[in-house]
C-alpha cells in the first residue's frame, strides 16, 4: 500500500520497459553502483549478511508461533469433542444421544475458536518517520482481540498519549462501510464511509467487477456532509491508494490521525 500526501500526484515510476516495448533485465543493470551500495553500507556498520539472518530467524519464528496455535486450538478442539463423544457414547440409546452428539460438535467448534482467538496476536500498526525505525511517530492498537461485530482502535503519539480513537461496526458493511474518527473522550469527530451509497449496494452485488466498482471512501465532518477528504484506490496492477486532504484547508484533522485512518481503511477492511 502506498500513500501520497495530500495534493501529491504521485511518485516517479522507473521505467519498466525499453524503447522496443520490451521488458528490461533491470537485475543486471547498474550491478557495479549496486556493489558501491552495499560497500557504503558495510562502512556504515550496517551488515546485509546480519539483517538477512534476522529476517531468518524472525520468519521461522512466525512460522513456528502460527503453527504452534493452529495444533493449540486442533486439540482443544479434540478433548472438548472426544469428552462429549464420550458421553454421547454413554447415553446411546437414550433421548439425549442425538443432543450429546450435537454439542460435541458445537462444543468443538466453540473451542477452536476460543484457543484460536486467545493465541492470536493483537492487530498492532507502528509508524516510524523512516526506515531506521529509530524515532517513532505514532502506533495503532488493537484494543481487544474478540470483537465480533465491532472493532476499536486507539491511536497513540510517540509518547504513549492516545491521539483518537478509530471505531466501526461490521454490521455497516451490509449497506455502506464506514469508520468513525473519536476523540479521546468517545465523542464523535469525522466519519469515513463509502463514497456513495448507489456504488456500496452495487459493490455488494457486482462486487469489484475488475476494478471499475473500486472501494473508495469520503471523510465527512461528524453531524454534517462537508467533505474534508478522500482515500482513493487507484486502477493499477498493484495496491495503490491516495489520501488527499486538500478540502482540509485548515487542517482540523489531525494528519497523524489520518494517516491512521487510511491504514485502517485498507488493512481493517482487508483489502
Amino acid at each position: 500500500m502506498k500513500l501520497l500526501r495530500h495534493g501529491a500526484k504521485g511518485a516517479e515510476k522507473p521505467a519498466l520497459l525499453d524503447a522496443q516495448g520490451r521488458v528490461r533485465d533491470r537485475l543486471i543493470e547498474d550491478v557495479d553502483q549496486a556493489e558501491a551500495t552495499l560497500a557504503n553500507l558495510g562502512r556504515a556498520g550496517i551488515s546485509l549478511d546480519a539483517i538477512t539472518a534476522r529476517l531468518v530467524v524472525d520468519g521461522v519464528r512466525l512460522f513456528a508461533d502460527a503453527f504452534d496455535q493452529l495444533l493449540g486450538a486442533l486439540a482443544a478442539a479434540a478433548v472438548v469433542g472426544v469428552g462429549f463423544g464420550i458421553l454421547s457414547d454413554m447415553a446411546k440409546g437414550t433421548a439425549f444421544e442425538g443432543v450429546l452428539a450435537a454439542l460435541a460438535v458445537i462444543g468443538a467448534l466453540a473451542a477452536l475458536i476460543a484457543v484460536g482467538v486467545g493465541l492470536s496476536a493483537k492487530r498492532h500498526v507502528t509508524f516510524y518517520r523512516d526506515e531506521t525505525k529509530r524515532d517513532k511517530l505514532l502506533e495503532v492498537l488493537q484494543d481487544r482481540k474478540w470483537q465480533p461485530i465491532t472493532a476499536t482502535y486507539t491511536v497513540r503519539d510517540r509518547a504513549g498519549r492516545t491521539m483518537a480513537l478509530l471505531w466501526k461496526n461490521y454490521l455497516y458493511n451490509i449497506v455502506r462501510k464506514r469508520w468513525y474518527v473519536k476523540a479521546p473522550d468517545g465523542a464523535t469527530l469525522y466519519v469515513a464511509k463509502e463514497d456513495s451509497i448507489i456504488l456500496s449496494l452495487l459493490r455488494r452485488l457486482l462486487g469489484p467487477l475488475f476494478g471499475l466498482l473500486r472501494t473508495n471512501f469520503i471523510i465527512v465532518r461528524s453531524g454534517s456532509e462537508d467533505v474534508v477528504g478522500e482515500f482513493n484506490r487507484k486502477f493499477t496492477l498493484l495496491d495503490r491508494y491516495v489520501l488527499d486532504l486538500k478540502a482540509d484547508r485548515v487542517r482540523a484533522l489531525d494528519r497523524r490521525v489520518a494517516l491512521a485512518l487510511g491504514v485502517m481503511l485498507d488493512t481493517g477492511e482487508r483489502r
